[in-house]
C-alpha cells in the first residue's frame, strides 16, 4: 500500500529567475533554481493558482 504525499507548508524563494513569452506561440518559459527538496511543479501551480495534476 503506498502512502500519499501530504504538502507541507514552507516559504521557498526562487532565484535566477528568467521569464520569455513569445507572442507568436503564445507560450511562456520560466527558467528559476529553487533549493533541494523544493519541487516546480508546486511553484508552477501556485502562480497559476490551480492544481496541475490530471
Amino acid at each position: 500500500m503506498q502512502e500519499k504525499g501530504y504538502r507541507r507548508d514552507a516559504i521557498v524563494y526562487p532565484t535566477d529567475i528568467s521569464v520569455n513569452y513569445n507572442k507568436e506561440t503564445q507560450k511562456c518559459k520560466v527558467k528559476f533554481t529553487l533549493p533541494k527538496s523544493s519541487y516546480a511543479t508546486v511553484l508552477i501551480e501556485n502562480i497559476a493558482n490551480r492544481n496541475l495534476k490530471a
